[in-house]
């Protein structure tokens, strides 16, 4: 190996199993310091100590899943429809006669 990757840094998302462990550990082959990012935090962990087994450096970070902030959350139908019920097309631009919609 050349190791043309020598002082760099990777990170791969997925990285603690199949073909993101693969990619890791190629990529710690060829030199690079390899931050293996995966939602099991255990199978993350065991593919850096594997890179580290290896030769090369790297580090395993986990990370579990998180519903989104209240106010990111949808609002999808707790707004009132700005449609017209006459004619379907938004208020501002209803040609309906007033006090009709």
């Amino acid at each position: 190996m050349t190791r043309r990757l020598e002082g760099r840094v990777a990170a791969v998302v997925g990285g603690g199993s199949g073909m993101g462990r693969a990619v890791s550990l190629r990529l710690a082959e060829e030199g690079a310091h390899v931050y293996v990012a995966d939602l099991d935090a255990a199978s993350a962990e065991a593919v850096a100590a594997e890179v580290r087994a290896a030769g090369g450096a790297g580090e395993g970070s986990g990370s579990t899943p998180r519903p989104p902030p209240s106010s990111a959350r949808s609002t999808r139908g707790s707004r009132p429809s700005t449609a017209c019920s006459t004619c379907s097309t938004t208020r501002s631009g209803c040609r309906a006669p007033a006090g009709s919609t």
